[in-house]
């Protein structure tokens, strides 16, 4: 959390909006992955985190909202990473770190809560899921188009359906480590997979 909101210094009241709006969202999210998204109710958020019914609808519209919010605080920490990384970071690395990031968040949710999300999104009629727009596909993006000006990424595939093929794959593989019953190393499976992946990409040279 920041205390800055574009250029302006926070005031004690945004503060506090920001604490309320977290402690409704850590609640919603330990109950939606202990009981389940159809037998946790908002009144059961609202108890457990101790806000008023109308402070929950001040934050949130619904409760699949919940679900939404994982999707940008997703965005959000990632972009955070990505603008700390070493100006040296080398193409691949870039380019797998958005999927080993999904990983770790995988693992830090918990396999419940990461099996409800892709329920969810399946489920759900939101497109915020599966836009284009967002940050995590635009970083990977950003990284193949760096790859292709470097002449390390092949061109005749674009960085738009390159990067769709990274995140359908790590979306794959996150899917099924929930199917596994994240019964083996996730960040492990996603790595290796992901270099497999993207040695495809890469532009071969003549030995």
């Amino acid at each position: 959390m920041t205390n800055v909101n574009n250029g302006k210094k926070l005031t004690s009241r945004d503060l506090q909006a920001i604490e309320t709006r977290k402690k409704i969202y850590d609640t919603a999210v330990r109950l939606l992955s202990e009981k389940g998204y159809e037998n946790t109710t908002v009144d059961d958020i609202c108890n457990a985190s101790g806000v008023a019914k109308g402070s929950f609808y001040h934050y949130f519209k619904t409760k699949s909202d919940i679900i939404v919010q994982t999707y940008n605080d997703v965005d959000e920490r990632i972009s955070q990473e990505f603008e700390s990384l070493p100006p040296d970071t080398g193409v691949l690395e870039k380019i797998i770190y958005a999927p080993m990031f999904q990983a770790r968040y995988a693992i830090e949710k918990g396999l419940n809560y990461t099996t409800l999300i892709y329920k969810q999104q399946i489920d759900t009629e939101n497109a915020f899921f599966a836009s284009d727009k967002r940050a995590f596909i635009s970083f990977i993006r950003k990284a193949i188009q760096e790859g292709q000006v470097k002449g390390l990424i092949r061109k005749d595939i674009s960085a738009d359906e390159l990067s769709k093929m990274v995140v359908s794959f790590s979306r794959g593989v996150t899917y099924d480590w929930c199917l596994h019953d994240g019964d083996y190393d996730l960040e492990e499976r996603m790595q290796r997979s992901m270099k497999l992946l993207i040695q495809s990409f890469m532009v071969q040279t003549n030995k």
